[in-house]
């Protein structure tokens, strides 16, 4: 028999936001907030972990707070806490960037000067060294214009940084356009590498396990995402809990395999069995 799904033997819960607890702040998933609770009270450790990169993640952290989801205490990752740490660790000082005005905010904060494609040109923007890059965030602001443009300097030897390549959020309603479908339009006008700094790099992955004491703990990562999410769980060696009742593609064989399914939170994970 399948070895059932038994949340005690977890220390550290890392749960995804959109499609997970969440279909946007004002749209909480039913039992979201009970089985977060019930990890709490059996004295586990909770962090949020999102590909999301329109808000910060002190507004997001305030916004699980008020919908009972998050204490104060709990770490929230974004692609856009990685995204920070790692131009800051590489001496990035200016970037171009399609990115939305939020993440733009918080590099200036970093003290990492901030251009628009569109302001500037491939001569424009100096030659290829460590202290210039590009960043690719999923934005409603980007045109096909800005992202050809950014797609130029990639094409001249810049580094560009990818926040993440899902191709979109679930939210109420519908479906919010993800980094992917940016990146997509990109790579179809330029043939260019990227550096892909959301769930489930290995960038990403350090900062989930440092948020939860590290990779020597007990973890179990939740979300709707196989790519994103059952792919960090991968990364970080964890087992993993795919959540399909909001999940945006299925089930793939080509993906890491989750270790349980089940539609959301307020339903009980059964083992999964991949096919073949």
């Amino acid at each position: 028999m399948s070895e059932p799904f038994d949340p005690t033997r977890y220390d550290a819960f890392v749960f995804d936001l959109d499609g997970t607890v969440w279909l946007g702040p004002d749209h909480p998933i039913p039992g979201a907030l009970e089985f977060v609770d019930a990890c709490r009270e059996r004295g586990a450790s909770v962090a949020f972990a999102t590909n999301a990169i329109i808000h910060a993640p002190a507004t997001l952290s305030a916004q699980l707070q008020h919908l009972g989801l998050a204490r104060p205490d709990e770490p929230v990752v974004t692609s856009g806490t990685v995204v920070i740490e790692t131009l800051r660790a590489e001496g990035v000082e200016l970037i171009a960037g399609v990115m939305p005005d939020q993440l733009a905010e918080m590099l200036i904060q970093a003290d990492i000067e901030v251009v628009s494609p569109n302001d500037v040109s491939v001569d424009d923007f100096g030659s290829v060294g460590t202290e210039r890059a590009l960043v690719l965030a999923a934005s409603r602001g980007a045109t096909i214009g800005s992202i050809e443009r950014l797609g130029r300097l990639a094409a001249a030897g810049h580094r560009i940084y990818i926040s993440s390549k899902d191709p979109g959020f679930p939210v109420a309603g519908g479906i919010e356009p993800g980094g992917g479908v940016l990146f997509a339009a990109l790579t179809a006008m330029y043939d260019v590498d990227a550096t892909i700094l959301g769930k489930p790099s290995p960038a990403y992955a350090a900062v989930v396990a440092n948020a939860v004491g590290g990779r020597d703990r007990r973890i179990l990562m939740c979300g709707d995402s196989q790519r994103a999410d059952i792919g960090i769980a991968a990364e970080l060696g964890v087992d993993s809990v795919l959540l399909t009742g909001h999940s945006i593609l299925p089930i793939s064989a080509d993906l890491p395999a989750p270790t349980y399914i089940a539609p959301t939170l307020a339903d009980a994970p059964r083992r999964h069995h991949p096919e073949g």
